[in-house]
């Protein structure tokens, strides 16, 4: 099972659930403010994954993974499949 923390309205987030159906996780979903987390589909599974949209606050991820350790005994391990090394400069007018 997969979940994605984000808005209904970000394409980005939206996007995020489609890529883990077509790559073979079917139990995905996105998760928005006033989703209420899915402790009988959690139920059935060993391991979750999370992720979040761009623009989610990380408050929100935090939110939902204290909501899955008052039900289950969580451990978290953090996976980085790519390593982000993209800098956007700072416009000239702002610097």
């Amino acid at each position: 099972m997969f979940f994605v923390i984000g808005s209904r309205n970000s394409s980005n987030s939206v996007r995020l659930v489609e890529v883990a159906k077509n790559s073979g996780c079917e139990k995905s979903s996105l998760i928005h403010s006033e989703s209420t987390t899915p402790f009988n589909e959690i139920d059935k599974c060993n391991t979750i994954g999370i992720s979040s949209g761009a623009s989610a606050p990380e408050i929100l991820v935090n939110n939902f993974i204290s909501n899955l350790k008052e039900k289950y005994e969580v451990e978290i391990e953090e996976v980085e499949i790519i390593k982000e090394n993209i800098i956007f400069k700072i416009p000239k007018k702002l610097n």
